[in-house]
């Protein structure tokens, strides 16, 4: 990992941005990875924190290519966080910034989650998170 994005920036990150309330324990593993996944053309950098929550980070380059890739990202991170036994599931969408766009996305985005309440978004500026997609080598 750089020296920019630490086990300490994202576990402040997580804590203080996301207002995750996860105890002390659970920050001490932490893995930062890529998700492969041919049918999303989104970049999404992958955290298991603990083995207990599961955050996807992704930069959408427009609204309607997080709109249309949407349900595929809850699929493929519930699927990951249950695949993993893991308790909850973060997606962290960087730089949307036009408001109505974020309604429509959040709205979106518990539609498809449906009833499962381990689902969260959130909504970041890409300045919150920059360096976090250069701690890993890229593929």
């Amino acid at each position: 990992m750089n020296a920019l994005w630490n086990d300490r920036k994202i576990t402040a990150f997580v804590r203080e941005v996301l207002g995750c309330k996860c105890p002390d324990e659970v920050f001490e593993k932490i893995e930062v990875s890529r998700v492969e996944n041919r049918d999303l053309s989104l970049t999404i950098t992958r955290i298991d924190i603990g083995s207990t929550l599961l955050v996807y980070v992704v930069f959408p380059m427009s609204n309607e290519q997080l709109l249309q890739a949407l349900a595929e990202l809850v699929f493929v991170g519930r699927s990951d966080r249950d695949q993993h036994d893991l308790n909850r599931f973060r997606l962290v969408i960087a730089d949307h910034s036009d408001s109505s766009d974020l309604d429509l996305t959040k709205r979106r985005f518990y539609e498809v989650a449906g009833e499962d309440n381990k689902l969260h978004i959130h909504f970041v500026r890409a300045t919150d998170i920059d360096g976090l997609t250069s701690c890993f080598p890229a593929r």
